[in-house]
């Protein structure tokens, strides 16, 4: 079940929602969480793990707000499948739950979720905390360009300035850094 709750997908100045998938097997629960990021997010439902993962698998979430216990597939099992598929396992999840037992808040963060609250959900909390993660997940995804960028320019100004030193190895030069580069990327 997918339900977007923004009107038009944008928020502000032509700025795209980002999108937040909630997963719980209780109806009412979905409900009230999607009340609350109405207006904030663009909002995703699923009532199991087995659903969020096929929907995943169409449509990638900004973020995941994902019950612990399910039938089924608990959100123990879900996330572990998360983490194993290549375009999903950077996804960010927070763990909803009305269990306060601190081993659960331990295993949950240790599987992989960045944060862990408590059912009720307050709202502002529940905002400022997906605010925080998802500005996080933002400034990471920034910084991997930025440096996948400022490799490239130092492969290619290592080549540039062998290359001007002596005409004829700076073809070989230039060959050699693309297999360094390459070496690099799988290290």
């Amino acid at each position: 079940m997918i339900i977007n709750t923004a009107l038009d997908n944008q928020s502000g100045a032509g700025e795209v929602m980002k999108q937040i998938m909630v997963v719980d097997d209780n109806l009412m629960n979905l409900r009230q969480i999607s009340a609350l990021l109405e207006g904030e997010y663009s909002v995703m439902l699923a009532k199991s793990g087995a659903q969020a993962l096929s929907i995943c698998r169409r449509e990638i979430p900004d973020l995941i707000l994902m019950d612990i216990e399910m039938p089924a597939m608990d959100g123990f099992a879900a996330i572990e499948q998360l983490r194993q598929s290549d375009a999903l396992s950077q996804v960010p999840v927070i763990f909803l739950t009305a269990n306060h037992d601190v081993a659960a808040e331990v295993r949950g963060l240790e599987s992989g979720a960045i944060d862990f609250i408590t059912k009720p959900v307050e709202k502002s909390i529940l905002l400022h905390r997906i605010r925080i993660h998802l500005e996080l997940q933002d400034y990471q995804t920034d910084l991997e360009e930025t440096l996948d960028k400022l490799e490239k320019s130092i492969v290619v100004s290592f080549a540039d300035l062998v290359e001007c030193k002596n005409d004829n190895t700076g073809g070989h030069v230039l060959r050699t850094s693309k297999y360094v580069e390459m070496i690099g990327r799988e290290v």
